[in-house]
């Protein structure tokens, strides 16, 4: 009996009319859950937080920092000694020394008039020729090469050989920690390096004959030299270059925004006893919007002079120029409130501007540097005017009204808010090729922290906001287009919107965004 109860119900269900079965569910999508905070900023020393605990901005940027090796910098130098005797035959006996001479030489150090220099690394390549058909033994001086005040001494010891194809011996060795002085053999020049010869028989060989058309020699070649220090002449080097500095954090910003007492300067510090020329022919940031705003100052394409550094090789003062950028000097609040993601600086450097005045007493110490400092350190207290900060997500979501479908919505925001500033949102929504498809502008608004509670767990001051807006029927109607959502918030001074009032943003300020759609979803089965 059960059982035909059971095929019974089974054939009155394939034997009636089906019609379509339909149910309404509701179904939670996150879009986003994101935090906002200047944490990630600090990586480079952008933003620092001060003994207040409050932000403040440092945009120090180096634009120049050479030092001693971009200046005296000496391609690898080569010299050679040459003897033959003035006599047709010249008998020598063992141990006897038939060469002992000094030699001055000139190095090609282009526009360098070098006279004492201390080498931290580099070496000397020794080769040294024999056309004698017996064993002879060679010294190689370089007086004006001294490491601890001893000159540089090499000993050789060369195989006999014919004057068609003399023997050779060589060797390669370090001159790393030896001074070098090219004052020449009476003290008064440069780029002069002393060397002697000294050739002596075999000790333990027979007597020799020594001809005229024999030719002895020594070469010598200095390679990959590094100074730490040098004294003389170097010339009227000029050093050109427009740096750009790149500010990622702020390209998607736009708006305006107010700093109290805005501070650039430019500091130029010269540790070197060489003057200098200096000229900065632009100063400019461009800004998302691809506006450009340049600094104007009285020394900005103007040149001006630096003195070289005072003091000795123990104890030196550099000398420092500061050009100081301000409201009153500049248009510099406006350079800062274009809000310009790239500054761009061109100069130029020349040093010796006025030639050779020091009598070639320049000189260069191990600590010398020549630097140009761009320098923007300012509280980070603001007043704020409509800034703008907007970033993109993907959104896929596929709707057929006819099926199963997305009968309506909503888009639902908790903001934990923990900077002092008030904003708004905006909504667009984008197809594939970022074309907008529909625009949602928020009603309600973000509340500033200033109005919140301090959180007992991290001792922050934060705002809880929670905003619900409707879909709008179009936008579902083409839902399925969707593929991106453009967010973009606007902050603004929460006193008025005239920005007469700037406030501190304390350290780890952040803006915390959860959004989630609410879908109501009919489901339809045919």
């Amino acid at each position: 009996m059960k059982l035909f109860t059971v095929f019974l119900f089974v054939l009155m269900l394939v034997s009636c009319k089906k019609e379509a079965t339909s149910w309404d569910t509701d179904w939670v999508v996150p879009i986003v859950n994101d935090t906002l905070s200047l944490k990630n900023l600090q990586n480079d020393s952008t933003f620092f937080v001060n003994g207040n605990s409050f932000y403040e901005v440092d945009l120090t940027r180096t634009l120049l920092n050479i030092g001693i090796n971009e200046i005296v910098a000496i391609p690898d130098t080569f010299i050679e000694q040459k003897f033959s005797t003035i006599f047709a035959n010249f008998n020598v006996p063992p141990g006897f020394s038939f060469v002992n001479e000094v030699e001055e030489h000139t190095l090609n150090l282009n526009d360098i008039q070098l006279k004492k220099a201390h080498l931290t690394a580099g070496k000397i390549d020794l080769t040294v020729f024999n056309p004698l058909e017996t064993k002879t033994l060679f010294t190689i001086y370089l007086p004006g090469l001294t490491k601890n005040g001893i000159p540089f001494q090499q000993n050789f010891t060369a195989d006999a050989g014919t004057i068609s194809s003399p023997s050779t011996n060589n060797i390669s060795l370090s001159i790393n920690d030896y001074d070098i002085d090219l004052t020449g053999q009476f003290g008064n020049s440069f780029n002069k390096l002393l060397s002697q010869l000294v050739i002596k028989s075999d000790p333990n060989g027979p007597t020799v004959v020594i001809h005229n058309t024999q030719e002895f020699k020594f070469k010598a070649a200095f390679k990959s030299l590094v100074f730490d220090y040098a004294k003389g002449y170097f010339g009227t080097k000029l050093f050109t270059d427009t740096s750009v500095i790149n500010l990622d954090f702020i390209k998607n910003t736009s708006g305006s925004v107010d700093i109290p007492s805005p501070l650039v300067q430019l500091e130029i510090e010269n540790g070197m006893k060489i003057g200098a020329k200096i000229l900065i022919s632009k100063i400019e940031n461009t800004n998302n919007n691809l506006q450009t705003v340049a600094l104007n100052h009285p020394q900005i394409g103007s040149s001006f002079f630096i003195d070289g550094a005072v003091g000795n090789y123990q104890s030196f003062t550099p000398s420092l120029e500061t050009i100081t950028f301000n409201s009153t000097n500049s248009n510099l609040e406006n350079y800062i409130e274009n809000l310009g993601n790239k500054h761009t600086v061109s100069y130029s450097m020349q040093l010796n501007p006025w030639g050779n005045v020091s009598g070639g007493w320049n000189e260069i110490f191990p600590t010398s540097r020549l630097k140009v400092l761009f320098k923007a350190q300012m509280p980070l207290a603001v007043g704020l005017d409509g800034l703008t900060f907007s970033d993109t997500f993907n959104l896929n979501l596929s709707n057929d009204p006819k099926k199963s479908h997305i009968s309506s919505g909503k888009l639902v925001l908790d903001v934990s808010n923990a900077f002092p500033f008030k904003s708004d949102l905006t909504l667009r929504f984008l197809d594939q090729n970022h074309m907008p498809i529909q625009l949602i502008t928020v009603p309600s608004m973000i509340e500033s922290s200033l109005i919140g509670s301090i959180d007992p767990v991290d001792g922050i001051q934060k705002k809880q906001s929670h905003i619900e807006v409707a879909f709008p029927a179009s936008l579902l109607e083409h839902i399925e287009n969707v593929k991106y959502v453009y967010i973009s918030t606007k902050l603004d001074t929460p006193i008025n919107a005239t920005m007469n009032g700037q406030v501190s943003i304390p350290a780890g300020a952040f803006i915390a965004v959860k959004m989630k759609a609410l879908f109501q979803f009919k489901t339809v089965i045919e």
